[in-house]
């Protein structure tokens, strides 16, 4: 009889270790799924992000009215980067000043003073040929004005817009 009693112990312990296998996999499974989805979600924002940078090569390239491409380089750069509000202003190298701008999502007086003051972000971004940001964050070399704060934005990225070694402006995201 020894046999016969340790069959039922044995079965027990046998079941218990298909459970837990059972558990084991199908929470395995469940990160596969969420990796997989994971990494869906990115290979779709990937092709979202190329297809507005393949149009907006197509537009630029279709174009050559500087205003026209300005604009269009604003449609898209809001699309790609998620941003509410988009500012291109051009730069007149020999009046030392902002001449024309376009903007997107922005009141006439936040662009005047955002953008047209000594000091800021948008000229330093020119002067430095680097992206510069600017908010009201705790140390920030460049805060925000009282017009983007009455506008609601929290932070602003300048890049200069150059080309050939020519300072055309700047872009404000």
């Amino acid at each position: 009889g020894g046999g016969a009693s340790t069959a039922p112990a044995t079965r027990k312990v046998l079941d218990t270790f298909v459970a837990a296998l059972k558990i084991t996999f199908f929470d395995l499974g469940l990160a596969i799924d969420t990796y997989i989805d994971a990494n869906h979600a990115a290979i779709r924002r990937k092709a979202a992000e190329l297809t507005a940078l393949n149009q907006l090569a197509a537009a630029v390239s279709s174009s050559l009215d500087l205003k026209d491409i300005l604009d269009k380089i604003i449609q898209h750069g809001m699309q790609l980067s998620g941003s509410r509000a988009v500012c291109a202003a051009l730069y007149s190298e020999e009046n030392g000043r902002f001449r024309e701008w376009i903007a997107k999502g922005l009141s006439e007086a936040s662009i005047k003073t955002m953008l047209f003051h000594a000091g800021g972000a948008p000229l330093a971004a020119m002067a430095q040929g680097t992206c510069i940001q600017a908010s009201d964050a705790p140390g920030r070399a460049y805060l925000l004005g009282e017009a983007e704060r009455a506008e609601g934005i929290h932070a602003v990225i300048c890049l200069p817009l150059t080309a050939r070694a020519h300072t055309l402006g700047v872009l404000c995201f």
